[in-house]
């Protein structure tokens, strides 16, 4: 049954089949069209009812359907400040649209929440996708949800210092009744795409090869494209690192160049980086953004690899082994992959097989003169997306002369026809031609890159550690597989070498130059992920040639019949092999190939529980709790990828604030750096509780009983308008602020607009010392939230300080009610100290304290 079925493809995909992908792909985009613009307006605004937290007399100006109207909250864009919309019954809604005139683009929100109710009180959070911004306009498009209430809070880290400017406000509501994942769209045309490319380049008059190489190339591609998902592994080490030098959503693409040259002062991975940013305005998202250049870039590299035996290779199992050799590849490749440090080292291997098979056809397949042209801008590509493409002329270049060499004293050595008529004196010019091609690339890469390149050579005892860290495991565990492998490559070597194929040779000279060429520089991880790569691309070969060697060997030659056989079931076990791989990647997250230590070797980043983390975050009732972490890179991944409302703080600042009471509700802290540091662990510990934990991240969430501490602020450390710092004798903090009669008067302390977020009872105490004597009013104590709603306030005169040497308490009660905004639950807490300029003032510290802290037994408050 199988021959027949494979004897009626044997002429390839037929001319329907490809009119049918084309329909498909066309049909796809298609949706994704749709799907983009899926919303309308909704109608009858009129009857809606808007309110905000600021400026709420005039918010009917941004729903009365004039865009020369609009409302402003005057204030500063700040987190927790928001804009709500009742409209009047329960609709299927999709979106928001806000818009502003092209001079104010910079007045919509940089980030925000979404919130949604039926009712008005119980609220739930919408997954909304990052906004479109086209001019003056905002859309952010949500999953489609029913609902009466939508609020959008603002969410910004750092105030702008710029108002909110809502000029028109339009809520969105779907046109058809389907809405799917912008990034589910894309992988799944991106995936068509594969299938579309493997099916014509793996297609032809052999049936069993067309299905067998279009299947394995869509097995490869789903489960590349799966393991580069985002919410699927968490961030490493390295994308961390480039993360903040995309500079995602902060200047265009020319600025970003610019920007890029100027901070780094070298123009390495430039153009791998300018794809990701591109792609970034597909997907929307950065960190996929990343992962799918970095995907696609693999699966090229699988493909380049095939076709490059395939045309190098003069056998007539070429096309098997290069099915096989991309196989292999894929197969063992996987682990240099999945560190991450492999993602740049994946495009040079893509470029790296593409130009030596663009020259081996300019040097000894007679290609036109002028493709050397083509060789040229390859290298000036390859160069700019990864600094090891500057090696690679170094191995043509002396296999060209060694084979000019073979050309005069042994033209008889190669097996290879067309190769044995080649005269020296026809190779000559081209590998000036090929010289002289060279040059822009090689300039480039001497004066842009080489100083960096050659900065950090590895010493023997580098390469040592390397070679023990790569390749010790393989023998500690893999046991019998690993010598047999290796056997298949001993064998492989030597069919080569008998061979005398000139092809092979080429293949294997130059990954065997290239390696010893970059052996100095195996410190730098790019490097060290471009040579494992390029091992075990020799390492596939090898045990390529070997297998195919030994099946014909036990086959013998009159079973011909036999070996076809052999081959299909081959084939079948590695097609068995991918299918089981993607399935557990795709549906179990598992992969069955992967043993327990390389697992561990693996965890950094293959495990799928980072999304539980922050959905744990998310899930929290109170959410205007404010995330702390430790390290800089990684709060500005969680704030553009989740965002995540975190705050950047050292162990110190910690330690300090937590002595004042001030601790934040979740810390977000990487293990690696609790295992390096083992007083942050102590601190974490004693404040906090886990909640959870991925492999390179804990979520902490403090303990109850730290949760309503009072909290003390010290008036050296809020803004002033007025006066300065002093020394103090009689302060138990020594530094004070202070205002004589000589400042002008104004707000010697405000601040700090710290973050509230349960309702309550509460009291502010203020303490302060007068130095002189007066019967003047001296100061007024306020208590504000929001910049404009005041709480409570006292004005202090002379008389309020009886003695000059003695700091006095002043309280402020008030209390805290959110029900007027259930959605978002926050306040931010200001405290004034307006200084009169009649006599000299020192403050010393501002107390909030819950009123519960201060009840005595009886009951009552102190």
């Amino acid at each position: 049954m199988l021959h027949t079925f494979f004897s009626s493809v044997k002429q390839g995909p037929r001319p329907w089949l490809y009119a049918g992908f084309i329909g498909i792909l066309i049909l796809l985009l298609l949706v994704l069209a749709i799907n983009e613009k899926n919303w309308k307006p909704v109608q009858e605004k009129a009857s809606w009812n808007v309110t905000s937290n600021y400026s709420k007399e005039l918010v009917w100006r941004a729903v009365d359907g004039n865009l020369a109207t609009r409302w402003s909250s005057y204030a500063p864009m700040a987190s927790g400040m928001f804009f709500q919309v009742d409209v009047g019954k329960a609709l299927t809604m999709n979106g928001i649209l806000l818009r502003v005139d092209r001079q104010h683009a910079k007045a919509q929100p940089l980030s925000w929440q979404l919130k949604a109710s039926l009712n008005g009180q119980d609220w739930f959070a919408l997954d909304d996708r990052p906004g479109l911004t086209d001019r003056g306009k905002l859309v952010i498009p949500f999953t489609a949800v029913q609902a009466r209430y939508i609020q959008i809070i603002q969410s910004s880290i750092n105030s702008n210092p710029r108002p909110w400017y809502i000029y028109e406000l339009d809520l969105l509501q779907p046109i058809v009744p389907w809405q799917f994942s912008r990034v589910t769209l894309l992988n799944v045309i991106v995936g068509w795409l594969i299938v579309m490319l493997s099916i014509t380049l793996f297609g032809g008059r052999k049936g069993s090869l067309s299905l067998t190489g279009s299947m394995m190339a869509v097995l490869l591609a789903a489960w590349f494209l799966r393991s580069y998902m985002l919410g699927t592994y968490e961030c490493s080490e390295h994308e961390l690192r480039f993360f903040q030098r995309l500079a995602f959503g902060r200047y265009t693409e020319s600025e970003w160049l610019r920007t890029y040259w100027e901070s780094f002062n070298s123009g390495a991975y430039w153009l791998y980086l300018l794809l990701v940013r591109l792609v970034c305005r597909l997907w929307q998202t950065p960190l996929m953004a990343f992962r799918v250049t970095a995907a696609l870039f693999s699966l090229g590299a699988f493909i380049a690899v095939f076709w490059t035996w395939r045309i190098l290779s003069r056998k007539e199992d070429a096309v098997w082994g290069a099915f096989l050799i991309s196989a292999f590849l894929s197969i063992s490749g996987r682990q240099v992959l999945f560190s991450r440090n492999g993602d740049f080292s994946a495009s040079f291997l893509c470029v790296f097989f593409l130009y030596f098979l663009g020259a081996y056809a300019f040097f000894y397949m007679r290609a036109p003169l002028w493709s050397v042209v083509g060789l040229a801008v390859l290298l000036l590509t390859g160069i700019c997306l990864h600094p090891l493409m500057g090696f690679a002329p170094i191995g043509l270049i002396l296999f060209g002369l060694w084979h000019l060499a073979v050309c005069k004293y042994a033209p008889a050595f190669f097996s290879s026809r067309h190769v044995q008529s080649f005269q020296a004196r026809h190779h000559l010019p081209r590998l000036l031609l090929y010289l002289l091609s060279t040059l822009p690339g090689l300039l480039y890469w001497r004066l842009r890159l080489r100083p960096q390149v050659f900065e950090d050579r590895a010493h023997g005892e580098d390469l040592m550690r390397f070679f023990q860290h790569e390749c010790g495991w393989i023998f500690q565990d893999a046991g019998l597989a690993v010598w047999l492998v290796g056997l298949l490559c001993l064998l492989g070597l030597i069919s080569i070498v008998r061979g005398r194929e000139h092809g092979e040779y080429f293949f294997i000279a130059q990954q065997g130059i290239l390696l010893l060429m970059v052996l100095p520089f195996l410190r730098d991880e790019q490097y060290a992920s471009g040579f494992s790569l390029l091992i075990l691309s020799l390492g596939s070969l090898f045990a390529t040639r070997g297998l195919l060697s030994l099946i014909s060997f036990l086959s013998f030659r009159q079973h011909a019949e036999r070996v076809r056989k052999i081959r299909v079931i081959l084939f079948a076990v590695i097609l068995a092999y991918g299918l089981t791989s993607t399935a557990s990647a795709l549906f179990f997250r598992t992969d069955p190939s992967v043993s327990e230590r390389v697992d561990e070797r693996m965890n950094d980043c293959c495990t799928a529980n980072v999304g539980s983390l922050v959905q744990t975050l998310q899930r929290d009732p109170v959410q205007c709790h404010q995330i702390v972490m430790l390290e800089e890179q990684l709060a500005d991944f969680y704030r553009a990828e989740y965002h995540l409302e975190t705050a950047v703080r050292s162990l110190a600042d910690l330690q300090g604030l937590a002595r004042q009471g001030i601790l934040y509700h979740y810390a977000f802290i990487s293990l690696r750096e609790l295992d390096r540091f083992p007083d942050r662990k102590r601190f974490f510990s004693r404040y906090y509780t886990e909640v959870g934990s991925s492999s390179n991240m804990i979520c902490y969430r403090l303990q109850e009983k730290f949760s309503r501490l009072p909290q003390r602020y010290y008036a050296r450390n809020l803004f002033l308008a007025t006066g300065k710092n002093v020394r103090d004798a009689l302060s138990a903090n020594r530094l004070v602020r202070a205002a004589s009669a000589n400042d002008r008067p104004g707000f010697m302390v405000f601040g700090p607009f710290s973050r509230i977020c349960e309702a309550g009872d509460y009291v502010a105490r203020f303490r302060l010392r007068l130095m002189e004597a007066s019967q003047k009013p001296v100061a007024l104590l306020k208590v504000m939230a929001d910049r404009h709603e005041v709480f409570g306030a006292i004005e202090l005169s002379g008389s309020d300080f009886p003695r000059t040497d003695v700091y006095y308490d002043f309280d402020i009660p008030f209390s805290l009610d959110f029900s007027s905004h259930p959605a978002y639950p926050m306040k931010r807490l200001e405290f004034l100290v307006d200084f009169y300029g009649h006599a000299e003032l020192r403050v010393e510290s501002v107390e909030l304290i819950p009123v519960q802290q201060k009840k005595n037994s009886a009951g009552n408050v102190e």
